[in-house]
């Protein structure tokens, strides 16, 4: 389960036309740094990726991919967390349907 100031992220959950579901993961330097370029590239080539990042370290980002679905959408998060060790990845994937 993810954490967050608010308290604990969901690893699923259900509304009216919603769908979430997310988990955390711990990696290693060399995997958490080979995930953070993956994810850089994908946001700079691909469509329907937006990524930001943070100051401070090149794998301290944020990358969502959506893609519509029917007449709603389906989109996907990882938040990517450095540490010394190598990083934390929290990943979602969502589902909207009005």
């Amino acid at each position: 389960m993810a954490r967050s100031r608010g308290g604990d992220l969901p690893e699923s959950t259900h509304a009216p036309g919603y769908h979430l579901q997310s988990h955390t993961e711990t990696h290693d330097e060399a995997a958490f740094r080979r995930l953070a370029r993956h994810l850089r590239e994908r946001c700079t080539r691909a469509t329907g990726w937006l990524g930001g990042v943070f100051p401070g370290d090149d794998a301290a980002l944020t990358a969502l991919a959506a893609e519509p679905d029917g007449t709603g959408w389906r989109w996907r998060t990882w938040h990517l967390y450095p540490s010394a060790s190598g990083g934390t990845v929290v990943h979602t994937t969502s589902r909207w349907r009005p």
